[in-house]
């Protein structure tokens, strides 16, 4: 999938996003976001990614099995000097593949895409955070909402290895 110039969210699945992300509190929220490529409005597909349902996810995460021991060395480190996270639900997120299938079947029953994901930061801003980097493999769309409700869509560049921001509007009532 390309970057999309703009993410659209319904504003029923921005409310539903915000409450179903927010009750986890104090561990990480997840959901899929589920919509179409493209509008009425800009006639190229890939420019706009259009939200129309949110398909909350239980977060799995567990240190007990998916156990890290070290991460890559951060800027400043000297060389071979590792840097340890601490990793838990409160701010690592992992939605069970089995569950990714079930929502991606479903989409496509319904002539839709699984668009992306979100996740809330209960501790942190709606950036991506360096757990969110240091997890990201493949070329992605991330909507992080932080405990102020603040919303903020990220692309992910598997090539570049960073995340960009993405523009975000609304449509309906």
């Amino acid at each position: 999938m390309k970057k999309p110039k703009v993410i659209e969210f319904d504003r029923k699945c921005l409310r539903v996003l915000k409450s179903t992300l927010l009750a986890r509190t104090p561990e990480e929220g997840c959901a899929l976001l589920i919509g179409k490529r493209g509008n009425n409005y800009l006639p190229r597909e890939n420019e706009v990614f259009r939200v129309h349902v949110i398909w909350p996810c239980c977060n799995i995460w567990s240190y007990e099995k998916f156990k890290i021991i070290s991460q890559k060395p951060q800027e400043g480190n000297q060389e071979g000097e590792r840097t340890n996270i601490e990793i838990s639900k409160k701010n690592r997120f992992l939605i069970d593949p089995r569950e990714q299938i079930v929502a991606q079947q479903w989409a496509r029953g319904n002539h839709l895409i699984v668009l992306g994901d979100a996740h809330s930061h209960p501790i942190g801003k709606a950036i991506p955070s360096r757990v969110d980097s240091l997890w990201s493999t493949e070329s992605r769309l991330m909507v992080i909402i932080d405990s102020e409700a603040a919303i903020r869509a990220w692309w992910w560049e598997k090539k570049n290895q960073r995340f960009e921001s993405i523009e975000i509007s609304y449509f309906g009532y």
